[in-house]
């Protein structure tokens, strides 16, 4: 074992790397980015509730939703100005970025495009169940699996 780093909390999802560094989030609401060459912590932020799904990184932001419906969106170089919206929802998948917004998925259901900068929801779809994983978006289709064995698909 090269060595061993303790973080603030257990994390669930796979983490976001940009080469430099690798972001993790934590079921102790924690987001935590780590200096890959010196293997330290270079920043860890508040996301508020737990955070149980992977982190997104595009470019020099990184986009986390916490379970309490807050979706992140955290400079990677200036995480103090990160900023947060309230969806209203339970979060359970995402954040998925897009060039039109973010996905993200609720206990109860709903699929929300979220508008990043705003957070006004752009779009909004209604499955049977539970959306428990993220979306997976392929040549301008969005594929959601519902969490009573139904798959959904939109254009």
């Amino acid at each position: 074992m090269r060595s061993r780093l303790k973080l603030p909390g257990t994390v669930l999802a796979t983490p976001a790397t940009d080469g430099h560094r690798v972001y993790l989030t934590t079921t102790n609401g924690r987001v935590v980015a780590v200096d890959l060459a010196s293997w330290t912590i270079t920043w860890d932020r508040a996301a508020g509730d737990a955070v149980y799904g992977a982190p997104a990184l595009i470019g020099d932001t990184l986009f986390v939703l916490s379970r309490d419906g807050e979706l992140w969106r955290i400079p990677v170089d200036a995480p103090d100005a990160a900023t947060s919206h309230a969806l209203d929802i339970v979060a359970t998948a995402g954040p998925t970025p897009l060039a039109s917004g973010v996905l993200v998925g609720s206990v109860s259901g709903e699929m929300l495009l979220v508008d990043p900068a705003s957070g006004a929801i752009r779009w909004r779809a209604q499955v049977a169940g539970p959306i428990e994983e993220p979306p997976l978006v392929r040549d301008r289709q969005v594929v959601v699996v519902g969490g009573r064995g139904d798959i959904y698909s939109y254009r």
